[in-house]
């Protein structure tokens, strides 16, 4: 390893306490996750809870990552920490003036210790910044900017138009002298009501599943999905047909209306609404506890868990569909047509599928890329990321930078 150089990553999120340690080239050479505990039949966790679970956390969080880290690197943990150089924290959910939240308190709080003890370089950054970090890194885009971020979560449904900020300078004719690696973020399209997050955990709480909902939801409506549904959604007018017995896609979304979609702003609590109304006049509150898949369902919730897929499959297919039309809008208003897909819900399958299928017909030149890692959901590693480029000073290609997970 010679004298290699670490940037330590830390996101404390209101999901997950996260922590991550890339080195020099970029490589990520140890990343450890944890969720938050919430009670069962709860919709998220206060943010003095949150952060009080991350202070719980974090001690056993950091000593996985440093265990991984040893095995990956070969060096002690000592001697890791002694080569950690700089310790990036998120601070705040939006690189935006006035962005707080409590939560990321706990992490950056350890971070300006952990710098300061191992004399190492403290930076602050946000949570957003992160997350298009740990995904654009590890696509094929990386030679694209500006570009648009839309980032689904369970806090935020946002259409981003991005630039990478340069640390090495070009800000003192503007007197500002020192700048932070990261992105110069404005935005461009949003859901003005309930975040895309919010609305698969709703309904999917309201349907008997744990908080958070969302892969639980995706699973359920892809278990009902079959070659070509999305084609056929799109193309099919009306709705309630059967097909050999089975409903057609487009009944799927029977009794939820589109989600509009103006000047890339859309609301989402319309479905959520019509959704709820559907699950209580088809008698299935609470249908899907401790029923996780066919296999695991009693002979009476079998039924219920069908009608659960449809209205699950439904959801989904509506969101799609109102982010599609955002990111359309937002391509045109921008005349930029890169997009990557950040946040926890873009790890959706069933959203991934649909939005492909969907960018198809779109003409040359639109791009959409997704995450290949498992870093959509929160994470420390484009944390760490921007930390080590921020550490480095430039946007050049480091020399061996690989991007490879070691």
């Amino acid at each position: 390893m010679g004298n290699r150089k670490f940037s330590l990553g830390i996101d404390t999120s209101n999901y997950t306490t996260s922590l991550a340690l890339v080195n020099e080239s970029l490589q990520v050479v140890a990343q450890q996750r944890q969720l938050l505990y919430v009670k069962k039949g709860e919709k998220g966790l206060r943010q003095s809870q949150a952060l009080f679970e991350h202070v719980g956390n974090l001690p056993s969080v950091m000593g996985k990552l440093m265990g991984e880290a040893e095995k990956n690197t070969g060096l002690s943990s000592g001697a890791i920490a002694s080569r950690i150089v700089i310790v990036a924290a998120s601070e705040r959910p939006r690189p935006v003036e006035g962005s707080y939240m409590p939560v990321f308190r706990s992490g950056a709080s350890l971070g300006s210790c952990l710098a300061s003890a191992l004399g190492a370089v403290y930076l602050g950054i946000s949570h957003q910044e992160g997350h298009i970090e740990a995904i654009r890194r590890f696509t094929s885009m990386k030679g694209s900017s500006p570009f648009l971020a839309l980032h689904l979560s369970g806090g935020t449904t946002e259409c981003l138009l991005c630039r990478q900020r340069d640390p090495a300078g070009g800000d003192e004719k503007k007197g500002q002298p020192e700048r932070k690696a990261g992105y110069e973020i404005r935005l461009t399209g949003k859901s003005l009501d309930l975040s895309a997050g919010q609305l698969l955990d709703r309904v999917g709480v309201a349907l008997g599943l744990d908080f958070p909902c969302g892969g639980q939801l995706d699973r359920l409506a892809l278990s009902f999905l079959k070659e070509g549904d999305f084609r056929q959604a799109q193309k099919q007018k009306s709705l309630g047909k059967e097909e050999n017995g089975r409903k057609s896609p487009a009944s799927w979304k029977k009794g939820l209306s589109p989600v509009r979609v103006k000047e890339g702003m859309m609301n989402l609590s319309g479905i959520e609404t019509q959704a709820q109304r559907l699950i209580l006049q088809r008698g299935l509150s609470g249908v899907l506890k401790d029923c996780e898949g066919r296999e695991n369902c009693l002979p009476e919730q079998r039924a219920g868990m069908e009608m659960a897929g449809e209205i699950a499959a439904g959801v989904l297919l509506r969101l799609g569909e109102g982010i599609f039309q955002m990111l359309k809008q937002c391509m045109e208003k921008e005349k930029v047509y890169q997009v990557i897909m950040a946040g926890g819900v873009s790890a959706s399958v069933f959203l991934r599928q649909q939005l492909t299928r969907a960018f198809e017909g779109l003409p040359e030149g639109a791009g959409l890329y997704f995450d290949s890692r498992g870093y959509a959901a929160d994470n420390a590693v484009g944390t760490a990321l921007i930390g080590m480029r921020h550490f480095l000073g430039c946007l050049q290609e480091p020399k061996g930078a690989s991007y490879e997970t070691r």
